[in-house]
């Protein structure tokens, strides 16, 4: 625990405060003021953030699940660990001991970044949890995202150029449902 010291803040509301980070690899935070408000910070060798694509899809569709590990700099880092679980909405889960390391469009192998595909089967809510650690480091991360699998996709179609209106007047909107893994739109519903 180290005091910061205090500021006053400017015309804006805005005060700064400089401070050496810890000489050790962590995950830190600073509060303010009795955990009135504080932002956590990490210092070390990496940081890492997941992107699952698309959040919502079709039955017997494939999901991308991303993970991208770089530096303070911004480069990418290797990963010692990077293993992704996917949890079933039946809270059965499927686990990748070692996920894939990406390429690029001329067959390179891409530092820092990994991705792996996953083919849906069942409706609902798949949660997502990668962890990762960089290469050399002591900092486990822990990711977690979600994805959606329904056999259905809800539009609403906007009104025909018209986006004011008088007070009490009747306004028309348009719904469209389309089926989730062939795009079809959907009768009788």
């Amino acid at each position: 625990i180290q005091a910061l010291g205090s500021c006053t803040t400017n015309t804006l509301g805005e005060c700064s405060i400089n401070f050496t980070s810890p000489a050790a690899d962590g995950q830190y935070e600073i509060e303010s003021n009795n955990f009135e408000s504080f932002v956590a910070f990490v210092v070390g060798g990496f940081d890492a953030t997941m992107k699952v694509n698309p959040t919502t899809m079709g039955l017997n569709n494939e999901v991308t699940v991303k993970v991208t590990v770089k530096n303070a700099n911004g480069n990418g880092v290797s990963a010692s660990t990077r293993q992704l679980v996917i949890t079933f909405p039946n809270n059965t889960e499927s686990t990748v001991a070692s996920m894939t390391q990406a390429v690029d469009s001329s067959g390179l192998s891409v530092t820092g970044v990994y991705e792996d595909r996953y083919n849906a089967t069942i409706e609902g809510v798949y949660k997502v949890k990668a962890t990762v650690v960089g290469q050399g480091s002591n900092i486990t991360r822990e990711l977690t995202g979600s994805f959606e699998v329904r056999s259905y996709v809800m539009d609403i179609v906007p009104w025909t150029g018209q986006s004011v209106f008088y007070p009490g007047s009747s306004i028309s909107l348009g719904i469209k449902l389309r089926n989730a893994s062939n795009n079809d739109f959907i009768s009788g519903k």
